[in-house]
């Protein structure tokens, strides 16, 4: 992802590459985020439905791959390269998961409002789920 000018246009032409498979609109459609625990090499296919993303990185956090969920950041690791993402296009759901974090996404590490891409719903860790959520 880290390659593209403009990713925004890759993701919508994504979702309306599935909407016109399925045949539903485009307007139904938003994203499931699948962190796989292979490796580059081993994914030989393209996926059925959607893309696998790489080049995305995490900051201010870690990926545990044993338990393929959101954790704390190690020492001295401010930024990490994630691994392969399925970014997998799916019925839109009005209800929020527990034990989920909506991970902001951006095009470049400044963090503002013009460089905004998505929110990515990424697992976390039993321990970390406590202060990266709210309730209102």
């Amino acid at each position: 992802m880290s390659g593209f000018g403009f990713p925004t246009g890759f993701l919508t032409a994504i979702l309306q590459t599935s909407a016109r498979k399925n045949n539903v609109s485009v307007d139904a459609l938003s994203w499931e985020f699948v962190v796989m625990n292979q490796e580059e090499k081993d994914i030989t296919q393209a996926p059925r439905e959607g893309v696998y993303v790489r080049g995305i990185f995490l900051e201010g956090a870690s990926w545990d791959r044993d338990n393929s969920c959101l954790a704390e950041p190690r020492p001295m690791e401010l930024v990490i390269s994630m691994p392969i993402i399925h970014f997998k296009p799916v019925e839109a759901k009005k209800k929020a998961l527990k034990g989920v974090y909506n991970c902001p996404c951006y095009y470049y590490p400044v963090r503002t409002g013009t460089r905004y891409l998505l929110w990515a719903s990424v697992p976390l860790t039993h321990s970390a789920s406590g202060h990266h959520t709210s309730s209102l």
